[in-house]
């Protein structure tokens, strides 16, 4: 049992590949919930979602405008914060909000802000900080660090925007990690370690060919647990030694946001479509539902499309409204009934649940947690030969659980 409990417990976001051939997918669907129309808004052009939180940076109207979203059926308006010049992208981690400004006609600058948003009804800029370029900037942000990429520049701040470190590279596309910094610059995908963000260290370089970008997507690399999406590269690379990305497979999706198992799209059309993801295979994303957007859209809506949990949320460039989706997720089943089942015990269980195999696990096997709407909560790997495991449960809410490996699913009650 000791040995089972010194098994690392990876969050990957999707389901490891062998289990792909045996997996079928229930029915899932897109349900607009509610929409909010703010009276304010003028051309919103991003929009990222946090827990029970929803960030909308509205580049027209200089502001950025926080919603409650604990009521998705009717989401709340907290505050607003003015004065923002001209906001193009926003990123969220934890109650810190970033904002990226662009420098446009008479305003040849930039802008980056960083935001303290505990307090949704009165947010206060902590710090403000002029960058040169006037492209805007591609952001992405950790607990501690905040990266932020124009076309040939890129800046690693703390969490509070003071400057660590600059990079002179191409930034066309940006993801943080962990303490590995992705940079698409070119042709070339570049792996920076920030172990130490004062001193970036370049680990990686690997040649990605020629690629388009898609739809209008500005910033081409997304991270879903240990896969990292190059969109319109049609390219999926895991991360299993995250200082050397490596191509697992092709990638026929494109999407603008990841959250968890679950990858979001907002296409630029007259009539637009919300476009949900499914990432729970992760080297074969697949379009799990759609739903319809906006019509007579005047500005590309390519970021403003977000989600969290099982809401989707979708935002009008011209007008500001606010669609709120939920997004119920098919169970994952197996096809057939040949394989054979594992125990699982106790079954309801507390902090921890054993499971035990019929047959010893083969090479790159795992096991995997869902929450009760099929999503992703954790993948833990098998020793191949192994028969037992113990899951950890602690920090997960009480409730239903379903656990996979072999090929087999089981219900998991969590007291």
């Amino acid at each position: 049992m000791h040995s089972t409990r010194t098994l690392s417990l990876t969050l990957l976001l999707g389901l490891s590949g062998w289990l792909a051939p045996h997996l079928a997918t229930q029915a899932q669907s897109l349900q607009l919930i509610s929409t909010t129309t703010p009276t304010d808004a003028q051309s919103p052009v991003d929009a990222v979602a946090a827990p029970s939180r929803l960030y909308v940076a509205d580049f027209g109207a200089s502001a950025l405008r926080i919603y409650d979203t604990s009521q998705p059926t009717a989401l709340k308006r907290l505050g607003s914060l003015t004065g923002i010049l001209r906001p193009s992208r926003v990123a969220a981690s934890g109650t810190k909000v970033y904002l990226s400004s662009r420098g446009i006609g008479t305003v040849s600058q930039s802008y980056l802000y960083a935001v303290d948003a505990s307090n949704g009804a009165a947010p206060a800029i902590i710090r403000q900080a002029t960058t040169l370029p006037p492209e805007v900037a591609l952001m992405t942000a950790s607990s501690t660090l905040l990266c932020a990429g124009f076309t040939s520049q890129l800046y690693v701040f703390d969490s509070d925007l003071n400057p660590l470190s600059t990079l002179t590279t191409i930034v066309n596309g940006l993801v943080l990690n962990n303490t590995y910094l992705y940079v698409l610059a070119g042709n070339t995908l570049n792996t920076y370690d920030l172990s130490v963000p004062t001193a970036p260290v370049m680990r990686s370089s690997v040649a990605v060919g020629a690629y388009t970008s898609t739809n209008g997507l500005t910033n081409l690399l997304t991270v879903s647990g240990n896969y990292l999406y190059l969109n319109g590269h049609k390219g999926v690379f895991t991360l299993s030694n995250p200082a050397t990305p490596a191509l697992a497979s092709a990638n026929s999706l494109t999407f603008n946001k990841t959250a968890g198992a679950t990858a979001y799209q907002l296409s630029t059309t007259a009539s637009s479509t919300v476009t949900v993801v499914d990432l729970r295979v992760p080297t074969a994303p697949a379009v799990a539902a759609t739903a319809a957007g906006f019509t007579n859209i005047t500005y590309s809506p390519t970021d403003a499309v977000t989600g969290q949990d099982d809401l989707v949320y979708a935002v009008q460039s011209n007008g500001g409204q606010v669609k709120t989706y939920r997004y119920t997720a098919g169970v994952l089943s197996t096809r057939g009934s040949a394989a054979a089942s594992f125990t699982l015990y106790p079954n309801p269980a507390a902090d921890e649940v054993a499971l035990s195999l019929p047959a010893a696990a083969g090479a790159g096997q795992h096991v995997t947690l869902l929450n009760a709407c099929g999503q992703l909560v954790r993948t833990q790997p098998l020793p191949a030969g192994s028969t037992r495991a113990t899951i950890s449960l602690a920090a997960l809410p009480a409730g239903v659980y379903f656990v996979q490996a072999g090929g087999t699913t089981q219900k998991l009650v969590r007291q």
